[in-house]
């Protein structure tokens, strides 16, 4: 769609769209967890599960820092078993990006 390559696939696009979801109070949550979503892909692989748990806390989480509510409980469902996927936060990233559109 035309939000998806304007918004998220083109860069300049994505990072002024990322700016406008910081400077709006209503839509800075949902910026925010998508930032740190990006930053949880770049992290090393020791450091993912530190990262996930903080993730967790700041937006699943009711009373979370910036909790979004918007997220079905399937998306913020934290991972059981031993060892998470490697798409581990992949429903929280079709959500948000569905919120946003």
């Amino acid at each position: 769609t035309s939000f998806r390559w304007q918004c998220v696939e083109q860069p300049i696009g994505k990072l002024l769209f990322q700016r406008f979801l910081e400077g709006d109070a209503g839509l800075a949550a949902a910026g925010a967890l998508w930032a740190e979503l990006e930053a949880y892909d770049r992290c090393e692989e020791k450091e993912r599960r530190a990262a996930a748990e903080a993730l967790r806390g700041r937006f699943f989480a009711p009373g979370g820092a910036q909790h979004c509510g918007f997220l079905s409980a399937a998306a913020t469902a934290a991972p059981t078993g031993p060892s998470a996927s490697p798409d581990e936060f992949g429903q929280a990233r079709r959500e948000l990006l569905a919120h946003l559109e």
